[in-house]
């Protein structure tokens, strides 16, 4: 009974990351086609904009997107670079930095989230 009851299980959580890996697979996808930037940019984009006034501390965005400090680094300045988002001193803390989306990451969100919706 326990052999059968493990089984089920670990075959629900493969079909749990299946079913995860399709429909990230779509979604990415459906942006590429409409001529946007990856997933990964509109997750850490989304959660900016979320954010009261539009600013996060980094770790509150790696936090928010399940992502490494460093991995998230890296994408940051990919993002920046394109304009979408720009890094601010924190008032409360001067080593910290805010992120903040920017009026053309705003103008990216807006033409995103159509797309991401409907795939």
């Amino acid at each position: 009974m326990e052999r059968e009851q493990n089984a089920c299980g670990a075959g629900a959580w493969r079909a749990t990351l299946v079913a995860h890996h399709l429909v990230v697979e779509r979604v990415e996808e459906a942006l590429a086609e409409a001529g946007l930037p990856p997933l990964s940019w509109y997750d850490v984009l989304a959660t900016v904009a979320k954010a009261p006034e539009q600013r996060l501390r980094m770790f509150e965005v790696a936090e928010g997107i399940v992502m490494s400090r460093s991995g998230l680094t890296r994408l940051v300045d990919r993002i920046e670079t394109a304009g979408l988002l720009r890094r601010e001193s924190c008032p409360s803390d001067r080593r910290g930095t805010h992120l903040a989306l920017t009026a053309e990451g705003e103008e990216l969100l807006r033409r995103a989230f159509p797309v991401y919706t409907a795939a």
